[in-house]
């Protein structure tokens, strides 16, 4: 099938330079320096690139801008970068206080690119240069209860800052092979699973499917991530068939030679025979096998923030079905006079049960960390 991917690459560039990604708590950026004019009237302001940061908030797809102002900024000018030249926007003037170090801007959009301007006054008019380009990057986010169709292709989610499971959401991958890939990943009391435990087979299927394969590559993971990896049970067998007919009758007696005023008279007369044994019941059908449960690999370099739990089961095999009941004996045979007089026949015995299916097999969860230790369960 063909591989979907979803990809939305990040470049955070500059044009004299790099802009730093860094979450909330980290420290602002320190003061930029201005460098000496090589023209009266085209000023050059030096702005320490790496100093520039894209500010993580809380909440998905919202980030903050932080520039460090050079001194004597008295303005900045912002416009947003479209793909088209030909639709470039309009360049938008910030004021800027008169010693303001770092200027925090709140007002840009996930996945967008912004260009930035620094001015001073020149010969008593403001003046702009130095332009720098900042992409802010953008997150995805689970919806919760998200579940892959059933006939989904692999799925690849990757090109993004942070990816996002919400607070005790499940997100359920089925037999599918995921692979999630992003700077960090955020969980809060979430569950990425196979199968809901006590899945099982369809009447269509029978046996159990196995679990997918769930793929994690991420530099920092944080919050609480479970784990399961589920095989889907084995459907139960089905009973053994009823039968819709009774054994045959019993023989009945010879009909009477004569009837003069004697009833039945015949000197052979005798009760009709006993009816016929029933036949031994239908065996019943074997179990559907279980499901294996399926293989999850976590790369995720810094995970010290991270509480990790797993779940590992196979899929269980299905009961053998009961056997059928026994054929109904036959009835008795007929008198003489046509008339049942003998003894109905012995029911059949019920038939045998039908195997249990094979349980599935138990994969593994692997996680390779720098900061935990890395195992396999």
């Amino acid at each position: 099938m063909k591989l979907i991917q979803i990809i939305l690459i990040l470049s955070l560039a500059l044009e004299i330079g790099c802009v730093e990604v860094r979450s909330k708590n980290e420290e602002p950026a320190a003061d930029a320096t201005l460098a000496d004019s090589t023209s009266p009237t085209s000023p050059t302001i030096a702005i320490a690139p790496q100093k520039v940061s894209v500010e993580a908030l809380e909440k998905p797809n919202s980030y903050n801008v932080r520039l460090p102002l050079p001194v004597g900024t008295l303005g900045v000018q912002k416009k947003l970068v479209l793909a088209s030249a030909e639709t470039d926007a309009v360049w938008q003037s910030v004021t800027v206080d008169p010693g303001l170090r770092v200027l925090a801007d709140n007002d840009v959009k996930a996945g967008q690119k912004y260009a930035y301007r620094f001015g001073k006054v020149v010969d008593g008019e403001m003046s702009y240069a130095d332009q720098i380009q900042v992409q802010i990057p953008l997150d995805y986010e689970f919806t919760p209860g998200f579940r892959l169709a059933e006939d989904s292709a692999p799925v690849v989610i990757e090109g993004y800052e942070r990816i996002f499971l919400p607070r005790q959401s499940t997100l359920t991958i089925g037999t599918h092979s995921v692979t999630l890939k992003g700077k960090i990943l955020i969980a809060d009391d979430s569950i990425i699973q196979t199968f809901a435990q006590g899945t099982t087979a369809s009447s269509a299927q029978l046996h159990g499917r196995n679990g997918g394969k769930l793929i994690l590559n991420f530099e920092k993971a944080m919050g609480h991530l479970r784990i399961e990896m589920r095989g889907e049970n084995g459907m139960n067998g089905g009973a053994g068939a009823p039968y819709t007919s009774t054994a045959s009758a019993g023989e009945g007696a010879p009909p009477p030679i004569a009837r003069i005023g004697v009833p039945c008279y015949n000197s052979g007369a005798h009760p009709g025979n006993v009816g016929e044994t029933g036949a031994r019941g239908r065996p019943g059908t074997a179990g559907g096998n279980g499901g294996s449960s399926g293989l999850a690999i976590l790369n995720i370099n810094d995970s010290a923030n991270l509480r990790f739990d797993t779940t590992i089961e196979a899929g269980l095999g299905g009961v053998g079905g009961v056997g059928g009941p026994g054929q109904i004996g036959g009835p008795s045979g007929v008198d003489c006079y046509e008339k049942p007089n003998g003894s109905k026949g012995p029911d059949g015995a019920t038939g045998e049960n039908g195997l249990a299916g094979h349980p599935g097999d138990a994969q593994t969860i692997c996680l390779n960390s720098s900061t935990q230790n890395s195992k396999c369960y």
